[in-house]
């Protein structure tokens, strides 16, 4: 009886969001990258600080996308605001430099703060997630799984060694699956119901 207490399907449920967090986020460099176009743009010499813009808009669309795991991840307003600015160069357009300063720190601010907004909202979103994870019941689990896998699972909860690592894959599955139904709304599941295969890894 003890051993049966000493093994529960809630300690696979520790780490389902932080698991589902670093799969959703860009990888680090992505945002090192994005911070110094960003400060390029911001700061650089006007020479090339139009150019740091377009590849910061461009960068950010890319991050978003990613995000929001869009099909077309690069059909954000920051594509279009790229296109605009490069038709309002001083030299092209005839505007005045610092009316096009201007707009270059705007729409690179709104770039980087899109991305941090997009971040923060996977995070929230992760954080719920996991706390749905933690109270799912391990029967509601069981009910998720196959026969044979559930009757693998439920020996090893009696005490059955075998098939350890492979019994974690499918009930962190399980737990994910039943975690996004009740954490998720309708757009958010459509987006993340691949990301179950990324626990695999």
């Amino acid at each position: 009886m003890q051993q049966q207490q000493a093994r529960s399907l809630k300690g696979f449920a520790t780490g389902v969001g932080r698991d589902f967090l670093r799969r959703a986020l860009p990888a680090l460099p992505a945002y090192v990258l994005l911070l110094l176009l960003a400060t390029a743009a911001l700061w650089g010499d006007s020479g090339w600080q139009l150019g740091a813009t377009v590849t910061t808009l461009l960068a950010s669309a890319g991050m978003v996308g990613a995000m929001a795991r869009r099909r077309y991840r690069w059909a954000g307003w920051q594509v279009a605001a790229a296109l605009l600015l490069l038709t309002l160069r001083p030299a092209w357009s005839g505007l005045e430099p610092t009316a096009v300063g201007r707009l270059v720190t705007l729409v690179a601010v709104a770039a980087v703060l899109q991305v941090a907004w997009s971040s923060l909202r996977l995070f929230g979103f992760s954080q719920r997630l996991q706390r749905v994870a933690d109270a799912i019941p391990e029967e509601r689990v069981l009910e998720l799984l196959p026969p044979e896998a559930a009757g693998r699972v439920r020996a090893w909860l009696a005490g059955d060694a075998a098939a350890a690592t492979e019994i974690k894959v499918v009930v962190r599955l399980a737990l994910l699956c039943v975690a996004l139904q009740e954490a998720g709304t309708r757009g958010e599941l459509r987006r993340w119901a691949h990301a179950s295969r990324d626990l695999r890894r």
